[in-house]
């Protein structure tokens, strides 16, 4: 299933319950908060999906349409709505969110499974 489930650690409750994504057809791989991302979530999917989640309102808010693998792995950058998105085809996307296009695209052989960014240049 996928069932995505939001904790407040100092209270150790639910806060939040996403639970229509089997319904849509999402099939969960990984998760991201993108920093500035007020309440938000990015979710990766098993079919290459992206969407972008309010989790104080539960509302969908965004679905990228993906690159055609399942989602490994996700990675912020140090720029504003920059991500990285590994896929178990091995090609990574960088990709800006806010305008929804892709920076730049690696591959490498075997599946991405990690991702981060330098900042020391």
């Amino acid at each position: 299933d996928s069932l995505v489930l939001v904790f407040d650690v100092s209270s150790a409750s639910i806060t939040s319950r996403l639970e229509d994504l089997a319904s849509m057809g999402i099939s969960v791989t990984t998760i991201l908060h993108p920093a500035t991302y007020l309440n938000k979530i990015l979710i990766g999917s098993a079919d290459g999906r992206l969407q972008l989640w309010n989790i104080r309102t539960n509302q969908l808010i965004y679905t990228f349409k993906g690159w055609g693998s399942p989602v490994a792995s996700l990675a912020a950058a140090p720029a504003l709505d920059i991500v990285a998105v590994g896929m178990q085809s091995g090609r990574i996307a960088v990709h800006n969110l806010k305008l929804d296009q892709t920076v730049m695209t690696l591959t490498q052989d075997g599946p991405v499974t990690a991702l981060s960014f330098r900042t020391d240049g």
